[in-house]
């Protein structure tokens, strides 16, 4: 039996976990383009760093673009700085917004291409995230069927789910020009920036005022 485009997508990201290796700057090593060589505690003081940074954000303004626009830029030079040019070639979030009545995602601040405008939940890494409301790995986008293509230079992808109250509200989208971009150590610092993004916005100004799911068939956010 064929799989469906979701599971094709949420097997590929697992298999990329688990295959992640300790240092996801490793592979930058070889890379041309202004790559460096950096250590895992390198990595974990530079995300400990934005984390601080973002929580900054959070504190000076609530609102969501705003802080969002900040954060996207500040991870998108930070990779760059730490693991040089090839560390990422977006970085940006998609949002839910009330015009699309929990079916899609929205483009919002970002950093990089110009990328798609909409995708649907379920379609592509971003779309799986927010359906599934788990963190999407994925090695290489090419081995995705699903996989939507904004810029041909994309060779692997993060996505984080952005979660108030057990409901998507975004998704965090960075993109690698290398294979196997990102890793576990990725995985834990994006999500608790995510966290703080969640906990410390006020997601209503973008949701709208009533955040309530309109199909239980579409609930996202509870880890299933």
């Amino acid at each position: 039996m064929a799989k469906s485009p979701l599971a094709t997508v949420a097997a590929v990201a697992a298999a990329g976990v688990g295959a992640g290796i300790l240092l996801g700057a490793a592979m930058f090593q070889s890379s041309e383009g202004g790559s460096k060589k950096t250590t895992s505690s390198q990595v974990e003081a530079a995300y400990k760093k934005v984390k601080e940074k973002v929580e900054e954000y959070v504190a000076a303004s609530q609102d969501p673009l705003t802080v969002l626009a900040n954060t996207s830029a500040l991870i998108y030079t930070q990779l760059k700085d730490l693991r040089g040019s090839p560390a990422t070639n977006w970085c940006g979030f998609y949002l839910v917004r009330p015009t699309e009545a929990k079916e899609a995602l929205i483009l919002g601040p970002f950093n990089g291409k110009p990328a798609v405008v909409r995708i649907e939940f379920g379609k592509g890494v971003c779309g799986t995230a927010a359906l599934s409301g788990e963190t999407q790995v994925v090695d290489d986008v090419h081995k995705c069927p699903n996989h939507i293509a904004c810029d041909s230079a994309s060779q692997s992808e993060i996505v984080v789910p952005i979660k108030v109250g057990g409901d998507v509200v975004g998704v965090l989208d960075i993109d690698c020009p290398v294979i196997k971009g990102f890793n576990d150590i990725d995985k834990k610092y994006l999500e608790e920036i995510c966290d703080i993004l969640a906990s410390g916005l006020l997601w209503n100004s973008v949701c709208g005022v009533k955040y309530e799911q309109k199909d239980p068939k579409k609930s996202c956010g509870n880890g299933g």
